[in-house]
């Protein structure tokens, strides 16, 4: 399911499986909800998104962020 309550949801259980080096990307998400999963990562201080906007006239849910956790060494 490509909608924000979902993805949100999916990332929230899957994250403690990534390793501290790894990635996580979110895709295909609608114009209508970058702006929510905006949101959403600036109140996880633990994570740094990468928002990558490809927006076009002919495919408006081909967005996509990058996760990473903010690991101090």
């Amino acid at each position: 399911m490509h909608i924000f309550d979902a993805g949100k949801t999916l990332f929230e259980n899957a994250i403690d499986k990534l390793s501290d080096k790894g990635i996580y990307v979110i895709e295909d998400i609608g114009s209508e909800d970058i702006m929510k999963y905006q949101d959403y990562f600036s109140d996880q201080p633990n994570f740094n998104a990468d928002f990558i906007i490809m927006n076009t006239y002919e495919r408006e849910n081909n967005n996509m962020i990058v996760i990473r956790k903010n690991i101090k060494y």
